[in-house]
């Protein structure tokens, strides 16, 4: 019995050893030539077609009851009802309501509380932007709400549940208010960031632009601090005597600081003598020098104008404060600064004009 394969009978044929196959396309010289071979030739295909239909179809049976097969009919049944979802879910969440922590900023130029029947510039206060803003660790929001009661937490840290939806501004996203309330960073916590400055290498700031521009290099524990706000200005007062750190708390208390924090920053300035051969005490004035401008909007170092930014006083900067500080002190009132938007202005921390979008601020560290 000849052998039985794919449920075809294979029987050799007599001479076929003899006799050469014909190629493909080419044809028989006469009828002799097939006569031997062509009844079993024909039974021949139709069992090799059976033999590939049921090799064929072994395997596509095999593949579609495996986890591939599965996996990708369900991703093409899926693909257009999933991506219409997708972006349903996208839009919902862009008007989610969702809670987030931060400072609350505000501008100096305070235009929703400008009477009605005083015209505003365009230019100072334009149509639809807000006075508030909310800077994260990692994002920034332009703030809609009662003015009233965001009154009461301005230059806080705060917690704010509303709806985030897109902004006029493509770079930054509209945060309307529902409740805002406190939050505090806890005093331990506080400590054990400050501790963190001491293993992680602070590089200068760095003015990278004229009109002014300035990169503050802050590193990770320094902008947690930052989102501190207020509540962290006297434990960094007690840190002022340390040299491993002075610099970091200067730039500091200059982001999260009030008048309080004047005085000692002055005196923890390098003199002139100091500052002549020794690059961290220049360092230490350049901190000092940039804190000092951002709590009081004064024209000691940097003018409020454009143009080329000029060094009023490069040699003594310690004396220039101080004799500013004196003129000052007893008229000094941070809550009626003049308008910390000008060219020079350092622009960092719980003064940052909250229409200014800066990366580094929330959202770079380095």
């Amino acid at each position: 019995m000849p052998p039985l394969l794919g449920g075809c009978r294979v029987r050799p044929t007599p001479g076929a050893e003899a006799t050469a196959p014909l190629l493909v396309g080419q044809e028989p010289t006469s009828r002799r030539e097939i006569s031997p071979f062509r009844q079993e030739s024909l039974q021949g295909v139709r069992c090799g077609a059976n033999l590939v239909a049921s090799y064929f179809g072994r395997e596509i049976m095999l593949f579609m009851t495996s986890p591939l097969f599965v996996l990708l009919a369900v991703f093409l049944i899926c693909t257009g009802d999933c991506q219409a979802q997708t972006e349903k879910n996208s839009a919902e969440s862009r008007n989610s309501v969702t809670t987030l922590t931060g400072i609350l900023l505000v501008s100096d130029r305070r235009c929703d509380e400008w009477p009605a029947d005083v015209p505003k510039d365009e230019w100072t206060c334009p149509q639809g932007s807000s006075q508030w803003g909310l800077i994260t660790l990692g994002k920034q929001y332009s703030v809609h709400g009662k003015t009233s009661e965001l009154n009461q937490y301005e230059r806080r840290r705060v917690t704010v549940t509303g709806s985030v939806s897109p902004g006029p501004e493509s770079f930054m996203e509209r945060l309307d208010v529902q409740s805002i309330s406190s939050s505090e960073m806890p005093e331990m916590q506080i400590r054990g960031l400050i501790e963190q400055l001491r293993y992680n290498q602070w590089a200068e700031p760095e003015n990278i632009a004229n009109p002014t521009f300035w990169v503050f290099n802050f590193t990770p524990p320094m902008l947690q601090i930052l989102q501190a706000g207020p509540a962290a200005q006297d434990v960094l007062l007690g840190y002022l005597d340390d040299p491993k750190v002075k610099d970091q708390i200067i730039i500091l208390l200059g982001g999260l600081g009030d008048r309080k924090a004047v005085l000692p920053i002055i005196n923890a300035m390098a003199d002139r003598n100091e500052v002549r051969d020794n690059d961290f005490a220049k360092k230490v004035n350049l901190a000092a020098n940039l804190a000092l401008t951002n709590i009081t909007v004064g024209d000691v170092i940097w003018h409020h104008g454009g143009g080329i930014t000029r060094d009023a006083c490069p040699d003594d900067p310690k004396s220039c404060w101080y004799t500013w500080w004196i003129q000052h002190e007893d008229t000094f009132d941070i809550s009626k600064t003049v308008s910390r938007n000008y060219s020079n202005y350092p622009s960092y921390g719980i003064y940052q004009d909250p229409g200014l979008f800066r990366s580094e601020s929330g959202l770079k560290a380095r």
